[in-house]
């Protein structure tokens, strides 16, 4: 079940606080979130730390060749699903 997990581990994905971020509050017993390279805020990154205080958060700003090579990557899928 979901509301146990202690660890996640997410890479080279794209998040939002409000389509993503926001659900790891349900998580009471997460202890370590690992989301190097992951495209997001950092507004919304240090509003997920605030949320989740126990939980370390690890992650890094991409550089923008990983930026460009996630939005590829969700533009694919986005034109695959038309």
């Amino acid at each position: 079940m979901w509301t146990r997990q202690e660890e996640i581990h997410l890479t080279e994905t794209w998040l939002t606080y409000g389509r993503g971020f926001v659900h790891l509050k349900k998580l009471p017993k997460l202890q370590l979130l690992s989301i190097p390279n992951v495209v997001a805020e950092p507004a919304d990154v240090e509003r997920l730390k605030s949320d989740l205080p126990k939980t370390k958060v690890v992650w890094n700003l991409p550089d923008e060749a990983n930026v460009a090579r996630t939005r590829q990557a969700f533009e694919r899928v986005r034109a695959q699903k038309k």
